[in-house]
């Protein structure tokens, strides 16, 4: 069957929702930069301090931008907008849903394309973005069989970036007013302030050459074991807090506004697993607004994460140039649980519960290497 495209002049697609591509946009620009300082110690030691900082300009804002949305202005007519007037589409059996009824809400009529439901633009860009971040850093050359680095990351990300999505924040939002776009910008909801990595190697003391040397195989078996491990603590990142749309601007979106309460629960992660979020710290926006709440809130943060990847390997001297490794290889080693955050809609029935995982469980795999 051949689409009917245009054919049907000025109503093509009335009554239902219309999605394009922005052709006005524009290629985006990211401006990277970084400067450390660092100072040589005894013992093979190094330490670091450094800033690492990025900007980004017309960025895609990613998802659907709605230019079909009421303006803000009309809502002050309230509940007129729900108001059933005669519907100028009735009887046109190209309208489609539109067609079937003799009166038709007033608020879609004062859409800007009264045709149309949403009208989505796709890959629409002029966002931004600012990343700033202190960087410190411990190292610590392999010596006398022990080894490694420490690494601690402060930083701070703002933008209005709409489609960022991780497993841990939730995924991507939508603005509560397409017209403002910039009224979006604040703390990003990739923002991790704190990222802390602990990566020590160690030569075990077995063997020959060490202190608890054996002789014969025993000593061909107890030598050449190394431990290294990868230990990772974040924060969490910024909720994006929404409750039912009922501002009737068709934005698809509303938050609720802040109240002057703290939003966190006591308790560890588990303990908060079905009250990980206070109620009382928001309430519920008036219909006919937007409500006062950011689209990220740093007050309160999906849980934190920390995880460990450690490893036990042996060297296997074989022959001449031939070397084998035995590799004993621990992912997510003490089965910490990584949570995907709350429900975040706050008069639905699982706002403040956690109910889903979003990291994997503890994997262990055993690797053999020859090489030559």
């Amino acid at each position: 069957m051949q689409p009917i495209g245009n054919t049907q002049g000025l109503v093509t697609g009335t009554g239902g929702n219309v999605t394009f591509v922005d052709q006005h946009r524009t290629s985006p620009y990211v401006q990277q930069y970084s400067v450390d300082l660092q100072r040589q110690l005894p013992g093979n030691m190094v330490v670091a301090v450094g800033y690492v900082g990025s900007r980004g300009d017309d960025l895609g804002y990613g998802g659907n931008i709605n230019i079909n949305q009421l303006k803000p202005e009309q809502l002050a007519l309230g509940s007129a907008l729900a108001q059933q007037v005669p519907n100028p589409f009735f009887g046109i059996p190209e309208a489609g849903a539109f067609a079937t009824s003799t009166t038709i809400a007033r608020g879609q009529l004062l859409r800007p394309f009264p045709q149309f439901l949403n009208v989505l633009s796709n890959q629409s860009n002029g966002a931004r973005s600012r990343y700033h971040a202190m960087v410190l850093q411990f190292e610590r050359r392999s010596g006398n069989g022990v080894g490694g680095r420490v690494s601690y990351t402060y930083s701070r990300q703002n933008d209005n970036v709409l489609g960022e999505s991780s497993f841990f924040n939730g995924g991507t939002t939508t603005p509560v007013n397409n017209y403002d776009l910039e009224a979006e910008y604040g703390r990003s909801l990739l923002d991790i302030p704190h990222r802390l990595i602990l990566a020590p190697i160690i030569d075990l003391p077995f063997g020959k050459g060490h202190k608890l040397a054996s002789e014969g195989w025993a000593d061909w078996l107890a030598g050449g074991w190394t431990f290294s491990m990868i230990a990772t603590f974040e924060s969490g990142f910024p909720l994006n807090i929404t409750q039912t749309d009922n501002s009737s601007s068709f934005s698809g979106s509303q938050r609720p506004n802040l109240a002057d309460i703290d939003p966190v629960t006591p308790g560890s992660t588990i303990d908060r697993l079905n009250g990980y979020i206070n109620p009382a710290a928001y309430t519920l926006a008036a219909p006919f607004t937007f409500g006062t709440a950011p689209r990220a809130d740093i007050r309160i943060r999906s849980p934190f994460r920390t995880n460990y990847d450690m490893v036990l390997a042996k060297a296997l001297p074989v022959h001449n140039r031939m070397r084998a490794q035995i590799r004993f290889e621990a992912l997510n080693a003490t089965n910490n649980p990584k949570f995907q955050p709350p429900g975040r809609q706050t008069n639905g029935t699982g706002f403040g519960v956690i109910s889903a995982q979003a990291g994997f469980p503890r994997t262990i795999q055993i690797l053999f290497r020859l090489s030559w």
